[in-house]
Protein backbone atom coordinates (compact mmCIF):
# COMPACT_ATOMS: atom_id res chain seq x y z
CA UNK A 1 0.00 0.00 0.00
CA UNK A 2 1.22 3.47 -0.88
CA UNK A 3 1.88 6.03 1.83
CA UNK A 4 0.40 8.79 -0.32
CA UNK A 5 -2.48 9.24 -2.74
CA UNK A 6 -2.97 11.70 -5.61
CA UNK A 7 -6.12 13.67 -6.30
CA UNK A 8 -6.70 15.84 -9.34
CA UNK A 9 -8.70 19.04 -9.46
CA UNK A 10 -9.93 20.73 -12.61
CA UNK A 11 -10.73 24.36 -13.23
CA UNK A 12 -13.77 25.66 -15.07
CA UNK A 13 -13.83 28.46 -17.58
CA UNK A 14 -13.20 31.97 -16.29
CA UNK A 15 -11.47 30.63 -13.17
CA UNK A 16 -8.03 31.70 -14.33
CA UNK A 17 -6.79 28.30 -15.50
CA UNK A 18 -9.07 27.24 -18.38
CA UNK A 19 -8.52 23.53 -19.16
CA UNK A 20 -6.03 23.32 -16.31
CA UNK A 21 -5.70 20.77 -13.56
CA UNK A 22 -3.82 20.60 -10.28
CA UNK A 23 -2.46 17.42 -8.71
CA UNK A 24 -2.54 17.34 -4.91
CA UNK A 25 -0.69 14.55 -3.07
CA UNK A 26 -1.71 13.77 0.50
CA UNK A 27 -1.02 10.99 3.02
CA UNK A 28 -3.16 7.91 2.36
CA UNK A 29 -5.88 7.15 4.86
CA UNK A 30 -9.56 7.57 5.61
CA UNK A 31 -9.37 11.38 5.42
CA UNK A 32 -7.27 11.61 2.25
CA UNK A 33 -10.13 12.82 0.04
CA UNK A 34 -11.07 15.62 2.45
CA UNK A 35 -7.44 16.52 3.17
CA UNK A 36 -6.78 16.96 -0.55
CA UNK A 37 -9.87 19.11 -0.89
CA UNK A 38 -8.83 21.24 2.09
CA UNK A 39 -5.38 21.77 0.56
CA UNK A 40 -6.89 22.74 -2.78
CA UNK A 41 -9.13 25.31 -1.08
CA UNK A 42 -6.12 26.61 0.85
CA UNK A 43 -4.19 27.14 -2.40
CA UNK A 44 -6.95 28.28 -4.78
CA UNK A 45 -10.00 29.11 -2.72
CA UNK A 46 -13.23 27.82 -4.22
CA UNK A 47 -12.37 28.78 -7.81
CA UNK A 48 -12.03 25.27 -9.23
CA UNK A 49 -14.43 22.74 -10.70
CA UNK A 50 -14.16 19.08 -9.74
CA UNK A 51 -12.10 16.63 -7.68
CA UNK A 52 -11.08 13.24 -9.10
CA UNK A 53 -9.21 10.18 -7.95
CA UNK A 54 -6.21 9.17 -10.03
CA UNK A 55 -8.20 6.30 -11.57
CA UNK A 56 -10.97 8.68 -12.60
CA UNK A 57 -8.71 11.41 -13.90
CA UNK A 58 -5.82 9.86 -15.85
CA UNK A 59 -8.00 8.64 -18.76
CA UNK A 60 -9.17 12.23 -19.26
CA UNK A 61 -5.62 13.29 -20.16
CA UNK A 62 -5.92 11.22 -23.35
CA UNK A 63 -9.32 12.64 -24.16
CA UNK A 64 -9.06 16.38 -23.43
CA UNK A 65 -6.40 19.08 -23.97
CA UNK A 66 -5.63 19.58 -20.28
CA UNK A 67 -2.50 21.17 -18.86
CA UNK A 68 -1.00 20.93 -15.38
CA UNK A 69 -1.08 24.05 -13.22
CA UNK A 70 2.23 24.29 -11.33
Amino acid sequence: MSDTVNYYFTFGFNQGYDNGYKKITVPAGPYAYQNARTEMVRQYGIKWGFQYTEEQFLPQLKRWPLWEVK
